[in-house]
């Protein structure tokens, strides 16, 4: 993350709503040192497991699609409450 010049905002990368990186659409960003937008409310996600676990999971089949030749799909959090 401290070697790209352009995305990085408060040592997080902002992500695109696919979840990859605005210049190489093969890389894709998720964990902690992603700075994920949520969809429904614009406003950032936090730095939970449960986001990490959907985003990685989001990002591998955006993966994927990338090799069969589809498109990628924006990635939608699902919150399931926490305790």
């Amino acid at each position: 993350a401290g070697s790209l010049t352009e995305g990085l905002e408060h040592g997080r990368i902002a992500t695109q709503a696919d979840l990859s990186l605005k210049g190489p659409p093969e890389v894709f960003v998720v964990g902690d040192i992603a700075m994920i937008t949520d969809s429904k409310t614009g406003e950032q996600l936090p730095q939970l497991g449960s986001v990490a676990l959907q985003a990685g999971t989001h990002a591998g089949e955006n993966i994927s699609r990338l090799v069969k030749g589809e498109q990628t799909k924006p990635f939608e959090y699902r919150d399931k409450g926490t305790m």
